[in-house]
């Protein structure tokens, strides 16, 4: 049994060994800016494989340390002011604003209270209704409807795992979403799904102008650990809200492989999205983003 006074020499042992932590930390951080803003001199602009280069070459020469909170901060150094890769990578190229925008849905009771929640964001808006949830999904890939309407969740179920798959099939991304109280005193959550990430075409800005959530998927695969992940995206400022995995939900998809794909809700809201984008980038994480959206009521 320990004595007091070993019991005080234990403290002041952890009390000297957080103090070095936090001023090891510190010394990174300025590490990591100086050797940046040296790179940056040099080479100029930087893409995202150049930046792990720097960093394999000056740090660490192991993939694994790449999903690292470590490699996330160093990624954090190359910001650029109006820079928003995922919205570059995931726009629709195809897409042609229209007066009135479309919405396809499958009609009932629930959907139609979806419906007026998401209208009141429109100037001009009209709905199209379908006899299933794939023809509504494909009428928004085919442009036919600029946008569709699908359950993604509920109260008592959690996420409705088929309907994400529909989502994913037809590659369509959530705008917005929206909560409906169902008769049993439940909450249906619906997704306004669209192609590409973006601003909503004839919309009312000051209705869409921010963005407090994000879904992001990603295949955790052998070499890299869940938990450096997690923190990674803590390290730019998002805070994770739910986490969900289908087993084996993409086995038959080349892109995934055998390793199922974690799907993150992360509130972005005071989040470093140019960083996190650099990072998922640079390390060659094999990730999706499946919405940029707020939830109205």
């Amino acid at each position: 049994m320990a004595r007091g006074g070993d019991e005080e020499i234990f403290r002041r042992n952890l009390t000297l060994l957080e103090s070095a932590a936090a001023s090891l930390s510190v010394i990174r951080t300025g590490v990591y800016h100086e050797a940046a803003v040296f790179a940056k001199q040099k080479y100029g602009t930087l893409t995202p494989d150049e930046i792990a280069r720097i960093y394999r070459t000056q740090f660490g020469n192991t993939p694994v340390g790449l999903v690292s909170p470590d490699f996330a901060q160093f990624c954090g150094e190359f910001t650029d002011a109006g820079s928003f890769g995922f919205i570059d990578t995931y726009a629709d190229d195809d897409e042609n604003p229209v007066d009135t925008a479309r919405i396809a849905y499958m009609q009932n009771t629930f959907s139609d209270r979806a419906y007026r929640i998401f209208e009141r964001v429109f100037e001009r808006v009209a709905a199209n209704y379908y006899p299933g949830f794939r023809e509504v999904c494909e009428e928004v890939y085919y442009g036919r409807c600029s946008y569709g309407i699908l359950p993604v969740s509920s109260s008592a179920d959690g996420p409705l795992l088929s309907f994400h798959k529909l989502q994913s099939k037809y590659d369509l991304k959530i705008a917005l979403e929206a909560d409906v109280e169902m008769n049993d005193d439940t909450v249906m959550r619906f997704a306004l799904l669209k192609k590409g990430l973006g601003t909503l075409p004839g919309s009312i800005p000051d209705l869409c102008g921010a963005w407090r959530y994000m879904d992001l998927s990603v295949v955790i695969t052998d070499s890299m650990k869940t938990g450096a992940f997690l923190s990674s995206c803590e390290v730019f400022g998002a805070k994770i809200l739910n986490i969900t995995s289908a087993p084996n939900a993409f086995a038959t998809n080349d892109y995934y492989g055998e390793h199922p794909a974690l799907t993150l809700q992360l509130d972005i809201t005071s989040a470093d999205l140019e960083s996190l984008y650099i990072f998922l980038e640079a390390s060659h994480i094999r990730y999706d983003v499946s919405g940029i959206y707020d939830i109205l009521t």
